[in-house]
């Protein structure tokens, strides 16, 4: 009986142990379970920078890159064959129009200079022999018929030389040599002799280039400019050309836009001309051509980093004052922009501080704390940046 009852007591001792385990590993089990529910405490705020919205001039410019091209460029060719005896062109001589270039021995030319001859002395016997007949006409001496039959002898005679010199000049026109039995090529233009290619006793075929010759007294570039800005551009328009290569800028002028995109590049040519006296501008040089897009005085601007996407929207966030402090959601319409600051048209009023630093982490409503200078500088030296705020 004794042992029944000792059987039982270290059973209920068990029982009780066991119990016992069970209810503190509940327990711990409940502290691991609402321990980090119970340490979440309100929302905290997210540290921003802000800049009051505020007025500026403003001036929207683009900048495109073009080629720069000479104002006039001709290239000399000959027009029948010969073969070159003197060269009087050299690269980079001015030269003036119809000044020679060469002279070319070609025996079609002479063939065609004697044609010329004899055609100018038919004239001049048609000439002489109708004087003669219109005297003894007008003393009705002869005919009617007669004094006809001699003034178209002049008008046929007229009609050849002038078909002979037409073809003289096609080929070239003018003669040299010691007897004017060569052929000069000459300058078409006045400018300067970009190139040539002609060595004495070399033979030269009709239409191969001998000579280039430009103008740069004026060159041109030609740039694409992109549809949004296509329009506010127009012929006339004042730019401002800069050639770094020479550490120059000076004043062009826009003289044509063209009314139809290149069908590669959707960019609408533009031509600019910049006038060049000094001729320091050179072909071939690459050139930055800013455009103004417009001005506005007094406009309302804010920093263009503040401006965010949020739905296909532009919008940009205001702290407004309170406790807490929030930030507020703004749908803006936006203006002008220079790269660093933008005009609000609409959705921000003067004086409204505007996120400028955080605002892409941010929703409506959110808290957020405005950081003060000192930790504005420290953020910015920790992470190496500086410079660039908008004041």
């Amino acid at each position: 009986m004794k042992g029944s009852r000792a059987k039982m007591s270290r059973f209920l001792a068990v029982i009780a142990v066991v119990v016992l385990v069970a209810v503190v590993a509940l327990r711990l089990a409940q502290r691991r379970n609402i321990g980090p529910v119970a340490t979440i405490g309100p929302e905290e705020a997210m540290g921003v920078e802000v800049i009051a919205a505020g007025l500026a001039t403003i001036e929207e410019r683009i900048d495109l890159g073009g080629t720069i091209e000479p104002g006039s460029e001709v290239v000399v060719t000959s027009k029948i064959p010969g073969r070159v005896v003197k060269v009087l062109a050299s690269v980079g001589r001015k030269v003036a129009a119809g000044e020679s270039l060469a002279e070319i021995d070609s025996a079609e030319f002479a063939a065609l200079r004697a044609a010329c001859t004899q055609a100018e002395i038919g004239l001049a016997d048609a000439r002489l022999a109708f004087q003669r007949l219109d005297s003894l006409y007008k003393q009705q001496a002869i005919s009617r018929q007669q004094w006809e039959a001699a003034l178209n002898a002049v008008n046929l005679a007229e009609a050849n030389y002038q078909a002979a010199r037409e073809h003289l000049r096609q080929a070239g026109g003018l003669a040299g040599g010691p007897n004017g039995e060569r052929m000069i090529l000459a300058a078409p233009q006045a400018g300067t002799v970009a190139s040539e290619n002609l060595d004495p006793g070399n033979l030269i075929a009709p239409g191969v280039p001998l000579v280039t010759i430009v103008d740069i007294g004026t060159v041109y570039a030609r740039v694409g400019i992109p549809e949004h800005a296509v329009n506010k551009v127009s012929p006339g328009s004042t730019v401002d050309v800069r050639v770094e290569s020479i550490g120059l800028t000076r004043k062009g002028r826009i003289d044509s836009v063209g009314p139809a995109p290149d069908p590669r590049t959707r960019a609408y040519p533009v031509t600019v001309v910049l006038d060049n006296p000094s001729e320091d501008v050179k072909p071939g040089m690459f050139a930055h051509i800013l455009l103004s897009l417009g001005k506005r005085e007094n406009a309302l601007v804010v920093p263009r980093d503040s401006v965010v996407e949020r739905a296909g929207k532009r919008v940009v966030y205001i702290v407004k004052p309170g406790d807490p402090v929030k930030a507020e959601e703004r749908v803006v319409a936006l203006g002008l922009e220079n790269g660093q600051m933008v005009e609000v048209l609409s959705g921000v009023s003067l004086g409204e501080q505007v996120v400028t630093n955080g605002q892409h982490l941010l929703v409506d409503g959110a808290l957020v704390k405005v950081k003060t200078a000192a930790e504005q500088g420290a953020a910015e030296q920790g992470t190496g940046e500086g410079g660039g705020k908008p004041q």
